[in-house]
């Protein structure tokens, strides 16, 4: 959980645009990728997606510390919980945080987010509901020949 605090303050405070000093000053912003209406829960839900290392080379899902990424989601949860928060679509398929926890394996997520009230039950923009997800990653793994991963 060492880079908990380093990572929330990356989501949350997207960095000036100016040298303007009074720029310096923010508040914290949900939508951390306005161009695709991404939240800071949806960052948070897609775990690894974006997150570069020192070398600036992708971060492995292995190296993810789940823990500290629980603990920022929880973290934010206190603070973004309303089902406007919980349920924004965002990104190039429309999709809620819970989407994008199903789509990346993040069953902490999914979980939480579940438990903070998402609705499991909004369609993405290819009329794909979380469970419908989860349904066609469940499918192509058993297509792949992965039936002992399915749980």
């Amino acid at each position: 959980m060492h880079n908990s605090v380093f990572r929330l303050e990356y989501l949350l405070y997207p960095p000036p645009q100016t040298d303007n000093l009074a720029s310096l000053i923010r508040e914290p912003s949900f939508i951390v990728t306005p161009s695709l209406s991404l939240s800071a829960l949806h960052k948070v839900a897609r775990l690894n997606e974006g997150v570069r290392t020192q070398d600036d080379q992708c971060m492995a899902l292995k190296d993810v510390d789940v823990g500290a990424n629980r603990e920022i989601l929880l973290t934010l949860l206190e603070k973004y919980r309303d089902p406007e928060q919980l349920n924004l679509k965002g990104g190039k398929s429309e999709a809620t945080a819970l989407h994008m926890a199903v789509e990346h394996y993040n069953n902490t997520a999914v979980e939480e987010l579940l438990t903070a009230g998402a609705n499991w039950t909004i369609a993405d923009s290819n009329d794909c509901t979380p469970q419908d997800v989860s349904m066609r990653m469940l499918m192509s793994m058993k297509g792949a020949g992965h039936e002992g991963d399915v749980r």
